[in-house]
């Protein structure tokens, strides 16, 4: 999930660039992404837990939430591929020198922003399991999983 989460939101972020010369466009694309994705998460880190328990709270409940949501996020994903257009007139393509591997992965990570985005992986990985744990905190230590609305309405997080 976290390769897979990360593999589609950075390659369409890049096709902002593509899509219009303006700055002023592509910081509004960008804003209007971020706010409806944090709006969206919002919804299913609330909706999450009631629609499991309606569905049994079972195994068989959160495999058929997550195949719910997976093919959701499929037609969305095609609908968006499909809405989106290039505007790539005037971009030329650069046939660059052929630099050794090993060298090509030296001169990778002696790139400050290189190395910040690898870092990034594991920095997402950690905010997902600390927020993951206000499941377990509202199931185990507060005795009630329909909390987590709650809770994640309080903090400000999805």
């Amino acid at each position: 999930m976290l390769k897979g989460g990360k593999g589609i939101p950075i390659p369409y972020g890049s096709l902002m660039a593509i899509r219009t010369r303006s700055v002023e466009e592509r910081s509004k694309m960008g804003l209007t992404r971020t706010i409806f994705g944090y709006i969206i998460g919002m919804i299913i880190a609330i909706a999450l837990i009631p629609i499991t328990n309606m569905l049994g709270g079972n195994q068989k409940a959160w495999i058929i939430v997550a195949v719910v949501l997976g093919f959701v996020s499929f037609i969305s994903l095609i609908l968006t591929f499909l809405a989106s257009k290039e505007n790539n007139a005037g971009v030329t393509i650069v046939e660059s020198d052929n630099t050794p591997f090993w060298e090509s992965i030296k001169l990778l990570y002696q790139n400050k922003y290189w190395v910040m985005l690898s870092a990034q992986p594991l920095i997402y990985m950690l905010y997902t399991l600390n927020g993951s744990t206000g499941i377990y905190y509202t199931k185990y230590i507060l005795g009630n999983e329909d909390l987590i609305a709650q809770l994640v309405l309080d903090s400000g997080t999805g």
